[in-house]
């Protein structure tokens, strides 16, 4: 019997180790707060906005918002409203807070594998955390409802296998958070449920896993039903109808960025898997099986879930790697089995060091001072879908818009190209369907990616230049709402 004393040695290696990985955690996820003084996140805006908006009418109503906001699950929102009634800023949701989630993430996914595979497979969780692009592209993205509800899950997953009647409100809140962690979640459920009709043994857990997804599938469809189109039907269409070159991947690197970087993770995890497909599959099994199917075949949104895969194979390469740590006794194998990881921790820094915020400090002051420059009411619109969640974020009391983002104007792809590209008579057109203070906003990447081309726009007389500001005012559009 190992006595208490044999008992610390043997952890205290465990427990510094950790300690480090939690460092270097923490340095890579934030350092960027301090390297860029601008969220890193392409959604950072959208967010401050919504956050600004739940917050408002937190706790008795729900805000009034456009269709394309209203597509976003309330999950975070009912989270983040209660943080800013506290006193807690958006911009501190959007910065400081955001950098730390991924690294409270690392550590709560290591602390659920600890108690259920021991101390080397937390490490090897920990680990493979700080190598994750997924997870690193994750985060520049700004996904905050993708992280959250990833949380959720594993939290529920975790419940799911100690058969505690925690797993119930935990996946609840994971499928109200994120349409597509919702869906793996959803998938995972119904998988095991399923099999265990088929097989057995249909004991307790099972009855109350169908009263519970039998009511919670009555309460999720009353829930969505006012915008069952846009929000369920419209995309679970997509998913039979689109696939392949059809289907849109999403706003996620390729298949091949993520073979070519992360091989040695996707190694580890898949050999974790298989070594634990001896037992009777688990949620976890079920949710990488679901996500490769949607990689593997190319539906839609295909790239956005290697966050999702990545994620849920975290606790089969921590397996993986407690398995072969222990197994590789002699010092050349943990030598190569360190060489190996360590490569791609090479190029996992060089992929993280890549990423940069699209805006800096002085565009988001100037679009702020731009609040103090447009009349009350006035809508204003990017000429690009760069700078369209920052005007979004940062001047929430205005209509924004931007093309394809936020239905405002509402062209089509062909609409705007007749407007950048198209004459006056066409402009003029488009214009005058427009109601109300209609001003456009001329960025640093409008002018810089169309170069020459935009001066078509800046001369056009429907478009009246505002002095010592960034602004174009539509004169030929009706002032006042029709």
């Amino acid at each position: 019997m190992v006595s208490n004393a044999s008992s610390m040695r043997l952890r205290r290696p465990s427990i510094a180790w950790a300690a480090v990985l939690l460092v270097f955690l923490c340095a890579k996820f934030l350092l960027p707060a301090l390297r860029f003084d601008v969220p890193l996140g392409y959604d950072a805006g959208m967010y401050r906005y919504l956050f600004l908006r739940y917050a408002e009418a937190f706790p008795f109503d729900l805000p009034d918002l456009l269709p394309w906001a209203k597509e976003h699950p309330i999950g975070l929102f009912l989270f983040s409203s209660l943080l800013v009634k506290v006193g807690v800023s958006p911009d501190i949701l959007i910065g400081w807070l955001w950098n730390t989630m991924p690294v409270v993430f690392a550590a709560c996914l290591a602390s659920i594998v600890f108690r259920r595979h021991g101390a080397l497979a937390a490490i090897g969780v920990l680990l493979f955390t700080l190598l994750s692009q997924p997870l690193y592209d994750g985060f520049v993205a700004m996904y905050w409802k993708t992280l959250i509800a990833l949380l959720f899950a594993v939290f529920a997953y975790d419940a799911f296998d100690r058969r505690s009647a925690l797993f119930y409100p935990l996946a609840f809140l994971s499928v109200i958070t994120h349409h597509q962690t919702g869906l793996i979640v959803a998938l995972a459920t119904g998988s095991w449920w399923f099999v265990t009709l088929l097989a057995g043994p249909r004991d307790a857990f099972w009855r109350r896993m169908t009263v519970f997804c039998t009511v919670f599938g009555v309460a999720a469809f009353i829930v969505y039903l006012p915008q069952w189109e846009r929000a369920v039907w419209s995309p679970l269409k997509s998913i039979f109808l689109l696939r392949g070159d059809d289907a849109p991947g999403g706003s996620f690197p390729d298949t091949l960025f993520y073979v070519r970087t992360m091989a040695v993770s996707i190694l580890f995890g898949a050999y974790g898997f298989v070594r634990s497909m001896k037992e009777r599959w688990t949620l976890w099994h079920y949710s990488v099986f679901w996500c490769a199917i949607f990689i593997v075949f190319r539906l839609v949104f295909y790239r956005r879930f290697f966050l999702q895969l990545d994620v849920f194979l975290l606790p089969f390469a921590g397996i993986a790697f407690s398995e072969l740590w222990q197994r590789w006794h002699a010092p050349a194998l943990r030598t190569l089995l360190v060489l190996v990881l360590s490569s791609q921790a090479v190029i996992s820094l060089q992929s993280t060091l890549l990423r940069e915020p699209a805006f800096t400090r002085r565009q988001v002051e100037e679009i702020v001072s731009l609040d103090s420059v447009l009349p009350d009411g006035a809508a204003i619109i990017a000429l690009e879908n760069v700078s369209g969640p920052w005007l979004l974020g940062w001047l929430p009391d205005h209509a924004v818009g931007a093309p394809g983002l936020f239905d405002l104007p509402g062209w089509t792809y062909e609409q705007w190209e007749l407007f950048l590209y198209g004459t006056n008579a066409d402009r003029e057109s488009l214009l005058s369907a427009l109601h109300g203070n209609v001003y456009f906003y001329l960025s640093q990447s409008f002018l810089s990616y169309y170069g020459d081309k935009a001066e078509i726009v800046l001369r056009d007389p429907c478009l009246k230049r505002i002095s010592d500001q960034p602004l174009l005012h539509s004169v030929c559009t009706p002032v006042g709402m029709p």
